[in-house]
């Protein structure tokens, strides 16, 4: 979620102090956003066939790190900002203040998937940061993104966060392709959530930028879970607040 992610040169959008304890608040490993996004991220991950060790670049606190771990992917973070990680982790599991690109070559060598979870929207060159990545990772087979979905729903929200585009999949993928990679699977998700923000849109009602903590845990696992459900049971044609793509590079 955090832009901080990409590189040094991304290190101009970083969030602010005052965004990062807006947007991570305690308990927010718990939150539904987050809950349901991980379950996607697994399923797709699986269904792509994709293999470890994984790379989340940009992994914030550590939240998705954790998830995969704990369902037994080899999963390992890096952000060039600085965070208290949501759950303490091995020595090694999540590099703070590092540029992902600058890693050693050993380690690089070895991530055979890159996960940028809501990171390119928050770049002003994405499709060379996406470049970077295939030049980076010698052995990289898949690239999972994510990114908040559909100009449309624009909001404060996305201008209080930094956001530069909310995609679509026609831009997505040619994003992709001005990059070098081959999208092989992909579309919206959270289709619940895309009438609820178009409302708030037509009415013009702004959407809360600070997130709460997270109190009612067995509300948010709900919710999470009919979110899930709609991720990958609903086309992924239809219109969703997300997009997600698996892409690998081409040769």
């Amino acid at each position: 979620m955090d832009p901080t992610a990409a590189s040094g040169r991304a290190n101009s959008s970083a969030f602010t102090e005052r965004q990062r304890a807006d947007a991570y608040p305690a308990g927010i490993d718990d939150h539904y956003w987050l809950l349901s996004r991980n379950r996607v991220v697994l399923a797709a991950l699986r269904a792509a066939g994709a293999e470890g060790p994984v790379l989340d670049v940009g992994c914030g606190p550590g939240t998705t790190v954790r998830y995969l771990r704990r369902h037994g992917l080899e999963c390992t973070g890096a952000d060039i900002a600085m965070y208290e990680p949501i759950v303490p982790t091995p020595a090694g599991v999540i590099r703070y203040g590092v540029d992902a690109f600058t890693l050693p070559l050993e380690e690089r060598a070895r991530v055979r998937t890159v996960l940028l979870l809501d990171v390119l929207e928050h770049l002003d060159e994405p499709s060379e940061f996406l470049r970077r990545c295939v030049d980076a990772f010698p052995a990289l087979g898949h690239l999972l993104i994510t990114v908040p979905a559909r100009q449309e729903l624009w909001s404060n929200y996305d201008t209080y966060y930094g956001h530069r585009l909310r995609y679509d999949r026609a831009s997505a993928i040619t994003l992709c392709q001005r990059a070098g990679v081959a999208v092989v699977s992909g579309g919206y998700f959270f289709h619940a959530l895309y009438p609820v923000l178009a409302l708030q849109r037509l009415f013009a009602v702004d959407r809360a930028v600070e997130f709460a903590p997270v109190r009612h845990r067995w509300w948010h696992r709900l919710v999470a879970a009919v979110l899930y459900r709609d991720g990958v049971w609903l086309p992924r044609a239809l219109l969703g607040s997300s997009l997600l793509l698996v892409a690998r590079p081409r040769g």
